[in-house]
């Protein structure tokens, strides 16, 4: 390899440190960067630029599409920001404990599109299981009601072979939240908690 052979995008322009024990070069990409690459990987073809031609490749499939000002790729656009983004405020969240976006749907917004669908009016993108990551098999579009059941903070108590939050069981039974937490905060069996009728005493409904 020469000083100005063209590899692609890439010019040689001279040798870098070994790393690993693999041999590198210094490479000038035609878009102007300047970076350091395994030089037999620019030999064989297996890097051909900087990384702008991936990033150019990647900007001309999600926009073909013609669906960029769509609700569905705002969507998808954030999925990606909270789960690699570290400058995303709800990065936290999602990325720094491990959430994360399966390969089909972090490369392409058209293969998220085609199996999530269009997003019915009042939902936005739910995971199932809020301790997996965002694929096809644990992603749902979810009303307000479904997404705040589905958080992990919620009070789960089975009745009669049925599992519900403790605020489905408030609409059902007709009794009010704030008295089912309360006879939940001091014990009582899910029978007695969802039987018995709501009277006052004092600033507190039992």
């Amino acid at each position: 390899m020469d000083v100005g052979d063209k590899y692609g995008r890439l010019t040689y322009e001279g040798p870098a440190p070994r790393r690993n024990g693999r041999p590198m070069g210094i490479f000038i990409c035609s878009c102007g960067s300047t970076v350091v690459r395994n030089t037999e990987n620019v030999r064989y073809g297996n890097t051909r630029s900087c990384g702008c031609l991936k990033r150019e490749a990647t900007t001309e499939r999600n926009y073909r599409h013609g669906m960029s000002k769509s609700r569905e790729y705002s969507i998808w656009t954030f999925m990606i920001q909270r789960c690699y983004n570290p400058k995303t405020r709800s990065f936290k969240y999602y990325g720094a404990i491990g959430v994360d976006v399966c390969d089909a749907w972090k490369n392409s917004f058209e293969a998220f599109f085609n199996d999530m669908g269009p997003a019915p009016e009042g939902t936005s993108l739910e995971r199932v299981n809020g301790k997996l990551g965002y694929c096809k098999s644990n992603c749902i579009w979810a009303d307000d009601i479904t997404q705040a059941n589905n958080k992990s903070s919620n009070i789960v108590v089975e009745y009669l072979g049925r599992k519900q939050t403790l605020k489905q069981w408030a609409r059902e039974v007709g009794l009010q939240y704030s008295a089912l937490y309360y006879r939940w905060q001091r014990g009582w069996e899910a029978e007695k908690m969802l039987t018995t009728p709501s009277v006052k005493f004092r600033k507190n409904e039992l």
